[in-house]
């Protein structure tokens, strides 16, 4: 089971590669909750984290072309979220 899971985050990181809807759509839903339940646990304000999870996905899907692992995907994801909670904490 764990090795059909691997598989389908490798057959989707390539898909997300190629500019698949589909493959953004898969790890949006794979990953959004963990990325604004870490922003949230940072800023303590809900709306804001979910706008700042919401919006690293889409600063990211226009680097898609780069990218081309699960693994690679997700630590990109949190080094946008990273970079955008300094930016709104600073302010």
């Amino acid at each position: 089971m764990e090795q059909d899971n691997a598989y389908i985050k490798l057959e989707m990181a390539l898909f997300f590669q190629e500019g698949n809807e589909r493959a953004l759509s898969f790890f949006y839903h794979e990953l959004y909750p963990a990325l604004a339940h870490y922003s949230f646990q940072l800023i303590q304000s809900r709306p804001i984290a979910e706008e700042i999870a919401s919006e690293a996905f889409v600063k990211i899907w226009r680097m898609h072309y780069k990218l081309n692992s699960y693994a690679g995907i997700k630590a990109y994801l949190y080094k946008i979220l990273s970079s955008s909670l300094r930016s709104s904490i600073v302010l």
